[in-house]
């Protein structure tokens, strides 16, 4: 009887490859280069050893999922969580190895191109029969729970997606897996619906970036850069940022003024899109240069003088998201601008009350201080500019809030310009009553001078 179900199941449920007890390689290699890892999916035992074998002419960063924190695979104890990770970017011809210890499924990426990325099975070792049940009832599963998937049809295509409420059940590592798999089949549809679960009235709630980055390598694969169009500023970018990295990958870095004449071509009429474009492909450079900061601004100047500026703070923001992995003397902050070349110099001022806030928490007395002590009076004021642009994103536009931290400042003349800066943002955002809270921002200055100067240049502002 039970050599009769041994072959049942054996004929009719488990591929032959499952049958053969064939001998399994305590070591196995994986290729990672410039068209990503050379396998989607690799199943070993427990014990056994993967050789990660860097190619191509970038540089590339094995780590456990999840970007940019690694922390999915258990085994701690590496330079920012998961044992599983290079930590550092690793050219063609260098390795890294691993030995997996814990059994389960592991995705993986590289840290510096996202949108690359594979999964290790790791099994614990079993009998034949042990196996052969196993992958039965595992089969008997997916056939069970092959209706509880629903339906989703947009524009006369049709896919299968679990529902909001089933999508929101599941753990970050499902869904992950859930958005890679899907966006390979069809990255739009995918788009679509990462919208569809990750928003509420056209408002992101949740940190969705990396699925994005996914998304969008994909989208340029099977468009080209015309995927560009399927993409929109939700998720901090991420889909621009995937379909640009992705053709950096595909053209190269000599190529890049040919991505600015796409980015102009392809949104003609509509500036924001345009900018977007190009802020993400400073995004990509940061990644292509090795997170080399200096190198990536210069790459940006290869651009026209008119796109510079957003491929400057494109770099600054992925180097910003990069922080964790990267030393950052937060005794000397200002060194960071300092060594950058003159013309970088006003968008790292600009950038860099994020930095020290993702690097300390918001403190606005230890900001303060820093942008007191900023190289010259310029760099100084664009400082404390965004510094307000920051808080005023963070607290939705709240007025109140804005003008108790504009009062956090030293100065009087630091805490005036926060405030003008703080009713020109409500504006610029477009939060809840702008019109009324804006100009009783500039009512609050005490100065009847200081309140002119601010209702004027709002004015200004409104009329642009």
């Amino acid at each position: 009887m039970l050599g009769s179900l041994f072959l049942f199941i054996s004929l009719f449920f488990i591929p032959n490859s499952q049958v053969q007890a064939a001998s399994i390689s305590s070591q196995k290699e994986i290729i990672l280069n410039d068209k990503g890892f050379s396998t989607d999916e690799l199943s070993i035992n427990v014990g056994t050893k993967i050789v990660f074998n860097i190619g191509g002419d970038n540089f590339h960063w094995p780590a456990s999922n999840f970007h940019p924190t690694h922390g999915e695979y258990p085994q701690q104890g590496g330079c920012i969580g998961s044992k599983l990770d290079a930590c550092h970017p690793m050219k063609k011809g260098e390795t890294y190895s691993f030995v997996f210890k814990e059994p389960g499924n592991w995705g993986m990426h590289d840290h510096l191109f996202p949108g690359f990325t594979t999964t290790i099975e790791v099994k614990e070792k079993q009998s034949l029969m042990k196996r052969l049940i196993t992958a039965f009832m595992e089969k008997l599963a997916a056939l069970k729970n092959k209706g509880s998937l629903t339906v989703t049809d947009k524009n006369d295509k049709i896919s299968i997606f679990p529902s909001v409420t089933e999508y929101r059940k599941l753990s970050y590592k499902d869904r992950h897996d859930l958005i890679e798999k899907q966006s390979k089949l069809d990255p739009e549809l995918t788009w679509n619906y990462l919208k569809k679960v990750s928003t509420v009235n056209g408002k992101a709630v949740e940190n969705v970036h990396e699925f994005a980055h996914l998304i969008g390598h994909q989208l340029y694969k099977k468009y080209s850069f015309s995927g560009m169009r399927k993409c929109d500023s939700l998720f901090g970018f991420g889909c621009f940022h995937g379909v640009t990295e992705a053709m950096l990958l595909d053209k190269g870095v000599s190529n890049i003024s040919e991505i600015e004449v796409e980015c102009v071509n392809f949104f003609t009429g509509r500036q924001n899109q345009e900018e977007s474009c190009v802020h993400g492909l400073g995004h990509g450079l940061l990644t292509w240069n090795g997170l080399n900061l200096n190198n990536a601004l210069k790459d940006c100047d290869r651009l026209s003088s008119s796109h510079r500026s957003f491929c400057y703070e494109g770099t600054f923001m992925e180097y910003i998201q990069e922080l964790p992995k990267l030393s950052f003397d937060i005794g000397d902050p200002w060194k960071l601008c300092v060594n950058l070349g003159i013309r970088y110099q006003e968008r790292c001022a600009a950038m860099l009350p994020d930095i020290v806030r993702q690097k300390t928490g918001f403190d606005i007395n230890r900001i303060d201080r820093i942008c007191d002590e900023a190289p010259d009076s310029k760099l100084h004021e664009i400082c404390v500019r965004h510094v307000v642009y920051q808080v005023g994103r963070q607290v939705r536009g709240e007025k109140d809030s804005i003008i108790t931290i504009c009062k956090s400042f030293g100065k009087k003349s630091d805490q005036d310009l926060c405030i003008m800066m703080g009713a020109q943002l409500l504006k610029l955002e477009q939060f809840p009553n702008w019109q009324q809270a804006s100009m009783q921002m500039c009512e609050e200055l005490t100065d009847v001078s200081t309140q002119n100067t601010c209702t004027s240049k709002l004015n200004q502002f409104l009329e642009k």
